[in-house]
C-alpha cells in the first residue's frame, strides 16, 4: 500500500526518540485520506515494541468541552493508577478555577500535565497520539502547545494529525509545531490509480480492480474512505461496473461530518447549485468572504468529493442536500435561485430551484412563466404545471394571477381536464373584473362548454368582450344553444377553421372548405400546440367535404405529434375522429377499436360533454356488427346531462335509435328519430349529413309497413343531399330503391353502386351488392345472384357486418370464402391502366361480353387482361378480386372509367 512510506517513516521517528530524542510529528491530509487508519496501525506497531500508547481522538460534538482531550489521554488502562489520579487532579483544580484566572491556571495545568507524561517517558518510550486536533478544546490546544516545547531531550514521541481544512483559528498550534527543531511534517496525498486498484482488488478480485480503478480514482479522487466505501458497495451488489450505494453516501456524509461548519456550509450550497455557478457565485449566495469559500472548495476537491465546484456523483450531491434541515434548504435554493436569476442563467434552472425554495417574490413571475413556455415546447407539461402553481394568488397582481390561472387551465385541459374545471371558478372572477385576454377568454369559454356548464357559457357569450365567440362554428354547430340568435361576428368569424367547417355544411363550396381546412392543419407544425376546437373542426370539414380519407391520414400525421402524444385530451379527441372515419369508410373492427381507445386514453367522465360522440361512435359500430348486448351496454353509461343541450346528443340519440332500429324496437328507435328531428329543426343543424334523421326514420317506418312515409322521408332526404355528396346520396338511394317499385329499384341500385366506388363505404356497398343480388334472383339470373351476393358476402365479412353476412349465407347454403385481402400498393401498381379498369368492372360481377361493350374492347382482350391480372395478382377467379374502388390508384384512371352505368342487370 502507498501508506507504508508513511508509516516506515513513523516507526523511523519512534526509534529517534527512544534515544532520547523527543520528536513532534504533525501529520495531515484530506478528509478521509486514511489518517486514523494509519495511526491505529502504528498504535499497534509500537505498543509492540515496548511503548506506552496514549491517544485522544478530536470530534466536533466535543470541541467545547474543556479539557476533554487531554481527559481521553489519560484513559489507557496500562498507565500507571497513581499517574492517572494525579493527572485528573490536576484537570479537576482546572475546572475549580475563578474564570477571570483562567489563563494563568492553563499555565499550571498544561505544566503538571508534562511533568506527569515526562515522567512515564522515564520508565519506557512514550507516544502521544491525537487525531484530529482541529476539534480540540481551547484549554487542550495550549497544554499541547506547552508539552511540544518541553519534549526535545524525553523520549516522546507526539504524533498530531489535522485535516487538510482546518480552520484558520486553529492554525497557530500548527505554525508553533513546524518551527520547531525536533518537529517534522508528514502528508498523507490521495492514492493514485495504482493505489485505488490495491484497495479495489481486496473485494473485487485484480482483473475487475484493474478494469475499475480508472473510473474510481476520478469519482473519488483517491480519497481511501470513498474508494473503500465503493469496493464495498460494488462486492454487496455483485456488480461487474463501478456502482454508488449506500456505502457511499455514508462514506460522503463522515466526510462532512469531519469537517468544520464553514466548510460543511460550502459543500450543502455546492450540492444545491450543483455546478451552476463558481466560488463568486457561492460567496454571494453563503454571503462569506470569497477566499475563504475558495480555500474550502480547495479542499473539498482535494478530499475527492467534488471537482470542478460540483459533486463528483450524484448520489453524493443528493445525500447532502437530502441532508439539509428543511427551512434551510428552502431559503438556501432561493438564495441560488435569485443569484443565478442575476447571472442570467435559464428560466428553467431559476424555475426549478424556486420550486424546491417553496415561495415566490414578483421578480421571480416572469422567470416562471418563462419557464413554463420553455417547458411546453419540450412537452414536459407536468414541469410547466408545477411551474405555473407555485405563485400565490396574494402574490400576484389581479392580471397576473388571471393570466397564470388561464395559462394552468389551458393546459390542463390538454392533460387532465377534471383538474382544470377545479379553476374555472377562479377564472370565471377573473373574467367578471375584466382581468381576462381575449385569448383566455377563448379558453374558458371553451373549458366551459366542455365541462357542460352550458348557463355559465351563455352568460359569458352575452357580455360584450366575449360576443365575438358566438361566431367561431364550433360553438353554432356543436353548441348551438348557447350560441342562440347572435350573429357571427369578431375575429373568429375569420379563422379558417371555422371557414373550413362552415363552407364544408354547403356542397356549393367544397374546394374552399378542404383549401381552409387543410390550412389549419398545415399550420399544426408551427404552434406549441394545436388548439382543440381548430383542428377538429377543421378534420370534419375535411369528412363533411367527402375526403373521409385525407381527414384519417391527417389524423395520423397529427397522432404522432409529440405535442399531441403527451396530451390525452388531444390524442383521445384525434382518435374518436378515425372512429368517425372508420364508420364512413365501413369498417367496422378500426371504427370501434378507436372509439374504446378514445375512451381509454381520456376516461368516459373526463370527456364532458364531448363523450357523446365516441359513445355513439362505439354503438354505432357494435349494433352494425351485430353485438347488441354490448352496444346495449355501453348505452347505459351514465353521461352528463349539459350533453342534451350540445349537438353530440343528435349523434348519440341517432346512434340509440339505429341501435333500436336493429333489434326491432321500431317505436322507440322513432322517438329518438324524432327528437333528433325537433333539436335540428330549433338549432339549424337539419344538415343531410351531419343529422341524417330522415334516412333512420324512413327506416323504421318501412319496417313498421309506413312504406309512404318511407318514401317521402327519403325523397326529402335525397333533394337535401344534392348529387354533389355522393356518399350521402348513394346510402339514400339505396334505401329509397328498398321502398320502390320493383321497376324502379334496378336503376336506384345501379347508380347507389356507381357512386358507392369513389367513396369507399364497404358497409353501404355490401347491402347494395345484396339487393342487387335480390333483383337478379328475382329476375331468374341465378349466375348474377350468385356473383353479386359473393361480392356482398366479401364485403361484409371485410368490414365485420356480421348480421349482413350470415343473412346471405343462411344454414346449408354453400359456404362462400373470405374476402381476400386487398392488393397492396405494389401489386396493385403492377397492373396496366387497362388491367385495371378490366379487373374493376370484373369485381362488380361484369361478364367479359359487358366490359367489352363498355370499354370498347374485344372479349378476346377482356380474357387476356383477366389473365394477366390473375397472374400478376396470384389469383385463381374473379370472385377473389376486392371491390372495383380498390384498382383505381390514379385520379387518370378514374376519369378514364366509364360512369355513366356500373352494373347492367
Amino acid at each position: 500500500m502507498e501508506r507504508e512510506k508513511v508509516l516506515d517513516s513513523l516507526i523511523e521517528l519512534l526509534d529517534e526518540s527512544r534515544g532520547g530524542n523527543g520528536v513532534v510529528a504533525l501529520l495531515t491530509g484530506g478528509v478521509g485520506s486514511g489518517k486514523t487508519s494509519l495511526l491505529r496501525r502504528f498504535s499497534e506497531r509500537a505498543a509492540d515494541s515496548g511503548a506506552l500508547v496514549l491517544s485522544a481522538c478530536g470530534s466536533f460534538a466535543e470541541e467545547d468541552v474543556h479539557l476533554g482531550m487531554l481527559d481521553q489521554l489519560f484513559g489507557n488502562p496500562l498507565l500507571p493508577p497513581e499517574t492517572v489520579t494525579q493527572a485528573h487532579r490536576i484537570m479537576a483544580s482546572a475546572a475549580d478555577a475563578d474564570s477571570s484566572s483562567g489563563l494563568r491556571f492553563d499555565a499550571r495545568v498544561a505544566h503538571g500535565i508534562c511533568v506527569a507524561l515526562l515522567e512515564l517517558s522515564k520508565e519506557r518510550p512514550l507516544v502521544v497520539l491525537v487525531d484530529d486536533m482541529q476539534f480540540a478544546d481551547r484549554a487542550s490546544l495550549r497544554t499541547l502547545l506547552y508539552i511540544q516545547h518541553r519534549i526535545g531531550v524525553s523520549r516522546v514521541l507526539m504524533i498530531l494529525t489535522e485535516s487538510a481544512s482546518a480552520r484558520p483559528a486553529r492554525s497557530r498550534l500548527h505554525s508553533e509545531i513546524i518551527r520547531q527543531p525536533h518537529a517534522r511534517h508528514l502528508t498523507l496525498p490521495p492514492l493514485s490509480v495504482g493505489g485505488v486498484a490495491q484497495v479495489l482488488a481486496e473485494r473485487l478480485g485484480a482483473d475487475t480492480a484493474a478494469r475499475l480503478a480508472g473510473a474510481c480514482h476520478r469519482l473519488t479522487g483517491g480519497n481511501p474512505l470513498l474508494t473503500h466505501a465503493l469496493a464495498e458497495d460494488c462486492d454487496q451488489a455483485g456488480a461487474t461496473e463501478l456502482t454508488a450505494g449506500v456505502a457511499y453516501e455514508h462514506a460522503v456524509l463522515s466526510c462532512l461530518h469531519r469537517s468544520p461548519a464553514h466548510l460543511v456550509r460550502t459543500a450543502r450550497a455546492v450540492a444545491v447549485l450543483d455546478g451552476h455557478g463558481g466560488a463568486e457565485d457561492l460567496a454571494q449566495i453563503l454571503r462569506m468572504d470569497q477566499a475563504k469559500v475558495t480555500a474550502a472548495l480547495n479542499t473539498l476537491e482535494h478530499s475527492g468529493l467534488i471537482e470542478h465546484h460540483r459533486f463528483r456523483h450524484e448520489r453524493a450531491a443528493r445525500v447532502v442536500r437530502g441532508e439539509l434541515p428543511e427551512d434551510e434548504a428552502r431559503a438556501l435554493n432561493l438564495e441560488v435561485a435569485l443569484r443565478l436569476q442575476q447571472q442570467g442563467k435559464p428560466d428553467t434552472v431559476v424555475a426549478n430551484y424556486l420550486l424546491r425554495g417553496g415561495t415566490t417574490e414578483s421578480w421571480a413571475l416572469p422567470v416562471l412563466w418563462g419557464a413554463a413556455q420553455e417547458a411546453l415546447r419540450d412537452d414536459r407539461v407536468d414541469d410547466a404545471v408545477a411551474y405555473l402553481t407555485l405563485p400565490k394568488q396574494e402574490s400576484m397582481t389581479p392580471r397576473e394571477a388571471a393570466a397564470f390561472t388561464a395559462r394552468l387551465v389551458q393546459i390542463q385541459h390538454r392533460t387532465n381536464p377534471a383538474a382544470a374545471a377545479m379553476r374555472l371558478g377562479a377564472l370565471g372572477e377573473s373574467f367578471d373584473q375584466g382581468h381576462l385576454s381575449t385569448p383566455n377568454t377563448a379558453d374558458y369559454l371553451y373549458s366551459l362548454l366542455w365541462h357542460g356548464r352550458l348557463d355559465r357559457a351563455t352568460a359569458v357569450l352575452a357580455e360584450p368582450s366575449a360576443e365575438c365567440f358566438a361566431g367561431s362554428q364550433w360553438v353554432r354547430v356543436w353548441y348551438p344553444g348557447v350560441a342562440g340568435e347572435r350573429p357571427a361576428s369578431g375575429r373568429y368569424e375569420s379563422t379558417c377553421s371555422s371557414q373550413a367547417l362552415a363552407l364544408s355544411l354547403s356542397s356549393k363550396y367544397r374546394e374552399e372548405a378542404l383549401a381552409a381546412a387543410e390550412q389549419v392543419l398545415e399550420s399544426c407544425w408551427l404552434i406549441e400546440v394545436p388548439q382543440l376546437e381548430e383542428v377538429v373542426a377543421a378534420l370534419q370539414a375535411l369528412i363533411l367535404a367527402g375526403e373521409p380519407h385525407r381527414a384519417d391520414r391527417w389524423c395520423d400525421e397529427l397522432l404522432k405529434m409529440k405535442a399531441v402524444h403527451t396530451s390525452p385530451t388531444l390524442r383521445a379527441v384525434i382518435t374518436d375522429v378515425k372512429a368517425g372515419v372508420a364508420l364512413r369508410l365501413g369498417d367496422l373492427n378500426a371504427a370501434e377499436r378507436c372509439a374504446r381507445q378514445a375512451l381509454s386514453i381520456l376516461p368516459a367522465q373526463s370527456w364532458g360533454t364531448m363523450v357523446g360522440l365516441p359513445l355513439a361512435h362505439l354503438v354505432d359500430a357494435l349494433t352494425r356488427m351485430g353485438r347488441y348486448e354490448e352496444a346495449a351496454a355501453e348505452l347505459k353509461r351514465d353521461i352528463p346531462v349539459a350533453v342534451r343541450r350540445t349537438a353530440f346528443w343528435l349523434q348519440y340519440l341517432t346512434a340509440r335509435g339505429n341501435h333500436y332500429l336493429a333489434t326491432d324496437r321500431l317505436h322507440a328507435a322513432l322517438e329518438d328519430f324524432a327528437t333528433v328531428r325537433t333539436l335540428a329543426i330549433r338549432w339549424d343543424l337539419d344538415h343531410p349529413e351531419l343529422v341524417p334523421w330522415r334516412l333512420s326514420a324512413a327506416k323504421a317506418h318501412a319496417r313498421l309497413g309506413h312504406a309512404d312515409q318511407a318514401r317521402k322521408l327519403l325523397r326529402e332526404q335525397l333533394e337535401r343531399c344534392g348529387e354533389e355528396r355522393v356518399r350521402a346520396y348513394a346510402v339514400c338511394l339505396r334505401a329509397l330503391a328498398e321502398v320502390s317499385e320493383f321497376k324502379e329499384r334496378l336503376p336506384m341500385l345501379r347508380r347507389a353502386a356507381e357512386q358507392l366506388q369513389t367513396c369507399d363505404d364497404r358497409f353501404e356497398l355490401a347491402h347494395v351488392f345484396a339487393s342487387l343480388s335480390e333483383c337478379a334472383q328475382m329476375l331468374g339470373d341465378y349466375n348474377r345472384a350468385r356473383t353479386a351476393q359473393r361480392r356482398a358476402v366479401q364485403l361484409a365479412k371485410s368490414c365485420g357486418a356480421e348480421p349482413l353476412w350470415r343473412s346471405l349465407t343462411p344454414a346449408g347454403a354453400p359456404a362462400v370464402t373470405d374476402a381476400p385481402s386487398p392488393p397492396s400498393d405494389d401489386s396493385s401498381s403492377a397492373l396496366s391502366a387497362a388491367e385495371q379498369r378490366v379487373a374493376s368492372l370484373a369485381s362488380l360481377g361484369h361478364t367479359n361480353r359487358e366490359i367489352g361493350r363498355k370499354l370498347y374492347i374485344t372479349v378476346s382482350t377482356v380474357e387476356q387482361h383477366l389473365t394477366r391480372v390473375y397472374r400478376k395478382l396470384n389469383i385463381n377467379r374473379r370472385t377473389e378480386l376486392p371491390s372495383g374502388h380498390r384498382w383505381l390508384s390514379h385520379a387518370g384512371d378514374v376519369d378514364q372509367m366509364p360512369r355513366h352505368e356500373v352494373a347492367s342487370w
